[in-house]
């Protein structure tokens, strides 16, 4: 089944049931009505119990009428606009009615992308929406469409005990995808809210229809485990703060990454992976907090460490698959004859489609249940150490990290010694190459979260970031075209022994072993920008804890310091 994605951009407001509706083409860059049509909609709204959906800002529908009938699923996006405010934005996933019709079951692809969120619950209709659209298209003076304009008369219908039956009148405008980035969008976007706010109209109460229809439900619906919302007592606990919000992003994350992975997208499989070395190292690092922490913690570390060996074994199969595919397109495969080009992309498409299957499969077992149960335990009762031990949180990280940088400068001193050695064999590198990428993982997760909890601005962490990322993408492209050459290899030994010319093979595997090398090159000149980026913040780190330790200081001197003397004291 065919699942279509795209971002809307969208801006909403609630008028009253006689405005009339606004002077469209007074917005900046509109100079005609291009069409005017009306359509009736009805909507079916899909949800568990406890609405775990809703509660995440999720909507699964299908509906019938208008241009669009089918199957869709929005959640938020979040995006940065020009002035480098966040822009809350909706990801919405369709199916056509060809693809799998209106059902009360909803679609297994659909079914996927929300998987993670239901913790094993079924969804079931929780709502239905009967809207009459009036739908404007708005033009530019080359009739090229820019935004279209909804106005909605919605009656609702909660499915849920505690429900009620809502009636209210809508108006959208929805950017067309040319003007969706950019500031002509912006500005189209800014028009229509002044000119619906100069008519009355005001922002809705609640962001979506969907929420809207089930508000009063939501109040008396079960209620899954909530996030904990922790209050900083003094300032000095603001980094501690930080510091569980970055443990619930990523634990988010990796929940809207799992329908994603599921779905075959192996650039998500490669950002989830990313968010478990994360949340391996917060849960490492939270264990060291007490000093007899849960077995929960260590249990989710364990369950975690799993999910990542699954992750990598498939991250690996398409650095192959890639490494491949791009020699292949090299004039110096010309050489290699279709039958040979065939098996060796055949090979390859096999192996990675083996490891998709393998990784879908591991993410349907109970250790990856209990895995996201347990995440969302821990994020619902998200423990508390001593006020002493918070104020240090900052300092304990950064520990850690000098600790991480000093094991990747080794992995990576070991590693290019070794391909120095004349008699060294670039295949006989591949344990030392795993090393040093685990070492650039851990850095980058490490170097993650301390940018996640401080200011950018005080503790340039984002450099070092941003260089164990390419370090690490480069370590694994070599050995993905490692893991080529031995293909190569095996191919070429196979044509040898069918009598076939295996020249261009050798053509191939040597060109898979310079590839490695370059990778390697690329990676350790990061290395380079790395070190100043570790320098740069390790002068800082020092900066702050001698400011902090004179402040200290000057706080116990004024503890000690004698009051004066009053005349009674003297008498």
């Amino acid at each position: 089944m065919a699942l279509s994605r795209s971002v809307e951009v969208e801006t909403t407001f609630w008028p009253a049931p006689n405005t009339a509706t606004p002077d469209l083409q007074a917005l900046p860059g509109i100079t005609e009505i291009a069409s005017t049509k009306t359509f009736q909609l009805e909507a079916t709204y899909f949800d568990t119990p406890d609405l775990r959906l809703s509660r995440a800002g999720i909507s699964l529908r299908y509906r019938t009428g208008g241009h669009d009938s089918g199957w869709h699923l929005k959640r938020p996006v979040s995006t940065v606009n020009n002035l480098g405010e966040q822009a809350n934005q909706r990801q919405e996933i369709t199916l056509s009615f060809k693809e799998y019709p209106a059902s009360t079951e909803v679609p297994p692809p659909l079914l996927d992308e929300v998987f993670a969120y239901l913790m094993g619950q079924s969804l079931t209709p929780v709502s239905k929406l009967e809207t009459t659209r009036t739908e404007t298209l708005l033009a530019a003076a080359d009739a090229t469409i820019k935004a279209a304009f909804c106005d909605d008369q919605v009656i609702s219908t909660a499915l849920l005990p505690g429900g009620v039956l809502k009636q209210w009148r809508e108006w959208e405008l929805e950017l067309a995808e040319p003007v969706e980035k950019g500031s002509q969008g912006e500005k189209l976007l800014d028009g229509f809210n002044k000119l619906a706010s100069d008519l009355g109209a005001h922002l809705p109460e609640i962001p979506s229809k969907f929420q809207n229809s089930i508000a009063e439900a939501l109040a008396t619906a079960p209620t899954p485990l909530p996030p904990k919302r922790w209050q900083p007592a003094t300032k000095y606990d603001l980094d501690f703060a930080q510091f569980i919000n970055s443990f619930q992003a990523h634990h988010q994350k990796l929940l809207v990454l799992d329908g994603a992975v599921r779905g075959g997208d192996n650039q998500a499989s490669a950002q989830m992976r990313e968010e478990v070395g994360v949340l391996v190292e917060i849960l490492r690092y939270l264990a060291s907090l007490f000093p007899n922490p849960a077995a929960e913690i260590s249990e989710l570390g364990t369950l975690l460490s799993e999910l990542d060996t699954v992750l990598a074994a498939n991250d690996f199969a398409q650095q192959e698959q890639a490494a491949l595919m791009r020699l292949l397109a090299r004039p110096a495969a010309s050489l290699v004859d279709y039958k040979a080009r065939k098996r060796l992309i055949n090979s390859t498409l096999s192996r990675s489609k083996r490891h998709q299957k393998r990784q879908k499969l591991g993410l349907e077992v109970p250790p990856y249940m209990a895995l996201l149960s347990g995440l969302e335990n821990l994020a619902a009762n998200f423990p508390i150490p001593s006020a002493e031990i918070r104020q240090n949180l900052l300092s304990g990280l950064f520990t850690n990290l000098e600790h991480t940088w000093a094991q990747f400068n080794e992995t990576e001193r070991v590693l290019l010694q070794e391909l120095n050695n004349p008699k060294t064999d670039i295949s006989a590198t591949m344990p030392l190459l795993g090393t040093h990428l685990q070492a650039a993982f851990q850095l980058q997760a490490q170097a993650t979260v301390l940018s996640d909890i401080t200011d950018s601005k005080v503790f340039p962490s984002e450099k070092l970031l941003q260089s164990c990322k390419y370090i690490s993408y480069d370590i694994k492209a070599a050995i993905g075209a490692l893991n080529a050459s031995t293909l190569i290899l095996r191919r070429s030994d196979a044509a040898r022994r069918h009598h076939e010319d295996s020249f261009a093979y050798g053509l191939l595997y040597e060109a898979a072993r310079h590839l490695a090398l370059y990778r390697i090159s690329r990676a350790e000149d990061t290395g380079d920008i790395a070190a100043k980026a570790w320098h740069k913040l390790q002068k800082t780190h020092h900066k702050l804890v001698n400011k902090a330790q004179k402040t200290k200081k000057g706080k116990k001197a004024k503890k000690i310091k004698k009051p004066k003397k009053t005349k009674a004291a003297k008498l």
